[in-house]
């Protein structure tokens, strides 16, 4: 028996020794070790860059963003001493008129409030509501902090344009508004201030209800409302062009002052002859309404919508929790809109 205990002991603390003795491998997190910035993509006045560098020790990289310069003018030539952009300093709306028919990209800088004549809906030839020439790429309007007021000339449907087709205009820190033919009536069958045009919207506070022709559209860092419109409206209308149109950073305001049942945004076929889909990308933005969801789709083409983080339908009186409706009357294209980030449902 002694044997046979011994042998047992002893094979037990065989096993032992042989399982205390198996290599163990702990990994142990290092700390990054980078090297030097390798410049990717360098900044400009108005062009972000790109950086990016590398760890000696586990060649993971790290990519970060140069922010854009800025342009640095010269006091007395209105020149910017890196890139060449002249500046144009407007006092007058005759000045900025003007100031737009220029080639190439052109800045301009308000010194105080302006109000500007837009002409109907058909596309006006050698109109002064039609903003820079056939080569103008872009136009930035810097409203330096002054209001900027959309005068609409005899019809419900005014519009902004640019003599080229493909520029784009920019509108930054700035109030916007309108006055002139149904200035309040919204965006339900007339509508406030219409971009026929390529637009950004940027740092702008729009007192009226804006609508989209059909051109790209970036509207970001903004507030659009129209609390004493007349009748029921959509705070941004976007037609069924199939463009792409992107929301982010704002306050979408759909609450009147006096309930007329006011809502946010809505993709629409209506007044287009042949609807395409639209894509609407939506990200840290505030809704309120007084009826419908955040976004209404009543296009026959349907549309994608990328909800992205950090929007509010809290104060979307009739759905806080789906962001989009598709318009009952058009219940058999309802496959066609595509939700991603957000729930749909058809309208009640």
């Amino acid at each position: 028996m002694k044997k046979t205990v011994i042998s047992i002991i002893g094979i037990t603390l065989m096993l032992f020794a042989f399982t205390a003795c198996q290599p163990r491998y702990i990994f142990v997190p290092h700390v990054h070790a980078f090297g030097e910035w390798t410049i990717i993509k360098e900044a400009t006045c108005t062009d972000e860059g790109v950086k990016t560098r590398t760890c000696k020790l586990c060649s993971e990289t790290e990519t970060k963003i140069i922010e854009a310069l800025g342009h640095d003018f010269d006091a007395v030539t209105n020149t910017c001493t890196r890139c060449g952009t002249v500046r144009q300093v407007i006092s007058a709306e005759d000045d900025f008129l003007t100031a737009t028919q220029k080639d190439g990209d052109v800045l301009i800088i308000l010194q105080e409030d302006i109000t500007i004549d837009i002409a109907p809906w058909a596309r006006p030839e050698n109109d002064k509501s039609v903003f820079g020439t056939d080569k103008t790429e872009s136009i930035v309007i810097d409203g330096n902090g002054h209001d900027i007021t959309f005068n609409n000339i005899d019809s419900d449907w005014n519009a902004i344009y640019t003599k080229n087709e493909d520029a784009v205009l920019t509108i930054k820190n700035a109030t916007i508004d309108n006055l002139g033919h149904n200035a309040d009536g919204g965006t339900w069958n007339g509508h406030d201030i219409n971009f026929n045009c390529s637009v950004v919207l940027d740092n702008v506070t729009a007192n009226n209800a804006i609508a989209l022709g059909g051109k790209t559209a970036t509207i970001k860092n903004s507030t659009i409302s129209d609390a004493d419109c007349t009748s029921d409206a959509y705070m941004l209308w976007i037609q069924a062009n199939g463009q792409t149109v992107t929301v982010e950073d704002c306050i979408i305001n759909g609450v009147s002052a006096s309930g007329k049942g006011n809502r946010a945004i809505k993709i629409a076929d209506e007044y287009v002859d042949e609807p395409k889909a639209v894509t609407l990308n939506v990200s840290g933005t505030t809704f309120s309404s007084d009826s419908k969801a955040a976004v209404l789709v009543t296009n026959t083409a349907g549309a994608t919508i990328n909800w992205g983080e950090g929007n509010d339908i809290s104060g979307v009186k009739a759905d806080t929790v789906n962001a989009v409706w598709n318009d009952g009357d058009r219940a058999s294209y309802m496959d066609l809109v595509k939700v991603y980030g957000c729930t749909m449902k058809l309208e009640p």
